[in-house]
């Protein structure tokens, strides 16, 4: 403070613009207020700023960016407003920077555009495209890591099969072909070849890191012709798949599920339309010969085994077919399928029953004794046939008879096969000569009337006639056509009297000895022809033939047949005579039952 008693000091000081004193409202104004106001309107005149209420107490200011002079419109604004036009006034956040696209297959050239903010909170794709993608990868490669890691993890399962291929059934395992036709003769060992192959492949399968989109992972399915001929591969495949691999059995279904999500199904082709709606792995076709709708149920396989992902690394499903022959069918076409190179899937084999060295020879030999050549040719030797149904052949030569009045002195055998409802009913008479005189078959007709007609059709042909008895009750038939004056025998079918009788009227059909009706003479003859077609035979489990019709047909006239020519000897089985035998007498050579 100046002392008490100076004179008080002067306030003003010169404007730097005018030179005259004024006196400043602070001790940094270094102009007048008139010349401050004189140079704020040329400041708004020069930057073409509206002046605004209160503008003119701020005094102009260097702009910070530029340095140049001008009017703050408020007291902490530090550029002009060209400078603020021309800088972008949002934050750094906003700033756009180029990014690469973490996805490697990017559909958009892999460089996007994105905000500083949205980089520096993790954005790496340029749309949700690219992110679901790489998410996809990511949790595949993850899956693999972790597969990979549990196979480290888990020890090794090596499960020796009880089972040792001989030299046929090797070449079948050795084969690298997708569809594998194995033709054989019966005891060879085609079913057990197929399944251990099948069990092999099934192993080979879980062992692959397969797609997720397979349920289950690996199918397997082993179809065979009908439910009673499943039983058999059934009891094999639970002896021979490993134990340690089962997780669950149902032996209701013929069902085995496994580790890995394994699914094996045995399933029968009686109803090809049940073969559908999934895909498989592997197939077995077992006894495919035998099938009834074989070109329906391949078409139903083949589109089953070409699932996407299903096969050997996903190249494919793949089928073993085998069987024996039985003329010359569908399955004749498949197994020169595979006898062509231009088909490089397919490949097929054939073998006698003979090819296997534990099968006996001589009990192929004992069979050709008790057996028809064609049949014979068939079972044993897999050797596809070109004429006639399935047992009998040349039954187009020998259908070629018609009704016959009696003759004076000729000796007449009659048949009947006798039933009144829920089945056919069928009578026959034959001649010494082998011709088929007369055939009459009932449904649903009375007791009463079927024996008054087979009565009349005796007397009217002197007949004697033979009753099949095996029903219960049917004895009665034969006491009735005693009393009635009729020469009338009872007989029953057993399995093995049955089996001498087909085999003989098998040869007599054979060596055309016989005459049948034709199918020309009414539907009794066509129906005839139809049963004798489709009668067929199979193998029990200890090695016998069974003979019996098709699901859903009859067998009455080739019964009534059977019973008719069962005693009938022809001359061809007889030794003619070639001269002077000595000491024995000559044996004529005459027909007789």
């Amino acid at each position: 403070m100046p002392p008490k008693g100076s004179p008080p000091k002067s306030l003003d000081k010169p404007c730097e613009s005018c030179g005259q004193d004024f006196r400043p409202v602070s001790e940094f104004q270094k102009k007048c207020k008139p010349c401050l106001k004189k140079q704020a309107d040329e400041l708004r005149a020069a930057n073409a700023i509206k002046p605004d209420k209160g503008t003119a107490k701020y005094p102009p200011k260097p702009c910070r960016v530029c340095h140049k002079d001008f009017l703050p419109i408020k007291k902490t604004q530090v550029k002009c407003p060209e400078c603020k036009n021309k800088i972008n006034h949002t934050s750094d956040n906003q700033k756009l920077v180029r990014v690469r696209c973490k996805n490697p297959q990017c559909p958009h050239g892999g460089v996007f555009e994105c905000t500083w903010e949205k980089y520096r909170k993790g954005q790496a794709y340029c749309c949700h495209e690219c992110f679901t993608e790489a998410a996809k990868i990511k949790a595949a490669k993850k899956k693999e890591e972790r597969e990979a890691k549990r196979r480290e993890n888990t020890p090794v399962q090596e499960v020796e099969a009880d089972y040792t291929p001989h030299p046929g059934q090797k070449l079948f395992h050795e084969s690298k072909a997708r569809f594998r036709i194995l033709t054989a003769g019966i005891r060879f060992g085609k079913d057990r070849a197929c399944l251990m192959d099948g069990i092999a492949k099934f192993a080979e399968m879980l062992s692959e890191n397969r797609p997720r989109f397979l349920v289950p992972r690996v199918h397997f399915w082993i179809v065979a012709p009908n439910f009673p001929l499943t039983r058999q591969i059934w009891r094999e495949l639970k002896h021979f798949f490993p134990e340690e691999w089962v997780i669950s059995k149902n032996e209701a279904e013929h069902r085995i599920e496994t580790i890995g999500d394994g699914l094996i199904e045995i399933k029968s082709g009686h109803d090809p339309d049940s073969l559908v709606s999934t895909g498989i792995d592997i197939c077995i076709l077992s006894e495919f010969s035998r099938f009834g709708k074989k070109e329906e149920v391949w078409s139903y396989i083949r589109g089953r085994v070409s699932s996407p992902g299903r096969g050997p690394n996903g190249t494919g499903g793949i089928v073993l077919i085998n069987g024996t022959p039985k003329g010359r069918d569908f399955y004749y076409d498949m197994f020169n399928w595979g006898q062509d190179p231009d088909m490089s899937e397919w490949e097929s084999w054939q073998y006698p029953s003979t090819a296997n060295p534990h099968f006996n020879p001589l009990e192929a030999e004992s069979a050709r004794k008790t057996m028809s050549s064609r049949l014979f040719s068939q079972e044993y030797e897999a050797i596809f046939m070109t004429d006639g149904g399935d047992v009998f052949v040349g039954l187009d030569d020998i259908s070629i008879g018609c009704p016959q009045e009696p003759e004076p002195g000729a000796e007449v055998w009659g048949a009947w096969d006798p039933a009144e409802k829920g089945d056919f009913s069928c009578f026959t008479l034959i001649n010494s000569k082998g011709e088929q005189v007369f055939l009459r078959r009932w449904t649903g007709v009375p007791y009463s009337v079927q024996i008054n007609e087979v009565e009349y059709a005796c007397k009217k042909y002197r007949a004697r006639v033979t009753v099949d008895c095996t029903a219960a009750g049917s004895s009665t038939l034969v006491q009735a056509l005693i009393q009635r004056g009729v020469d009338a025998y009872e007989t029953t079918f057993t399995n093995a009297v049955k089996a001498q009788w087909v085999s003989h009227f098998a040869i007599l059909c054979e060596n055309r000895e016989i005459v049948l009706f034709s199918s020309r003479e009414g539907n009794d003859a066509k129906a005839q022809l139809q049963e004798l077609k489709a009668y067929t035979y199979t193998y029990t489990s200890t090695g016998k033939v069974s003979y019996h019709h098709l699901p859903g047909q009859h067998d009455d006239c080739v019964d009534a047949l059977l019973m008719a020519y069962k005693d009938f000897r022809s001359s061809a089985f007889t030794i003619p005579y070639l001269g002077l035998l000595m000491g024995a007498k000559r044996k004529e050579a005459v027909s007789s039952f």
